[in-house]
């Protein structure tokens, strides 16, 4: 297709005159597109990275609350162990240790006065008034 106009003529002047320069442009506007995609794929990866190294930094942290709370529990149940082994042995160390470092009319009085009851009943059977003294003491 010719020109057909003097305006279209000048144009085409003009671009076979600068054809290099378009060039040019065409290029620069490649780079700079490759920069912009490779600018994306940088913070896509960033982002990914971070999200990445969060996540596993709360597993680590639920990971170390739990390995507490197991050693915590594990810690409860060898403690409850050598008290019932303590009441089965020697009710009355067990009194005299446990029971009386409670406050009088406490719960938690009550509750060791129960554990004793449990761990050693034929014991709690024989003195029962000795346990009810102990519950009601002042």
């Amino acid at each position: 297709m010719a020109p057909t106009s003097d305006v279209d003529k000048a144009s085409t002047v003009a671009t076979s005159e600068s054809g290099e320069s378009n060039v040019w442009n065409t290029v620069f506007n490649v780079i700079a597109a490759v920069g912009n995609v490779t600018l994306g794929l940088i913070l896509a990866y960033g982002i990914t990275d971070f999200l990445i190294r969060w996540r596993q930094s709360k597993a680590n942290e639920e990971a170390r609350e739990r390995q507490m709370k197991d050693e915590d529990e594990k810690e409860q149940r060898i403690r409850r162990k050598a008290l019932a082994k303590l009441a089965q042995m020697d009710p009355q160390m067990f009194i005299d240790r446990i029971v009386l470092d409670k406050e009088p009319d406490s719960e938690e009085r009550e509750k060791a006065i129960q554990f004793l009851t449990i761990a050693n009943p034929e014991w709690a059977k024989k003195h029962s008034t000795l346990l009810i003294e102990l519950l009601s003491q002042q």
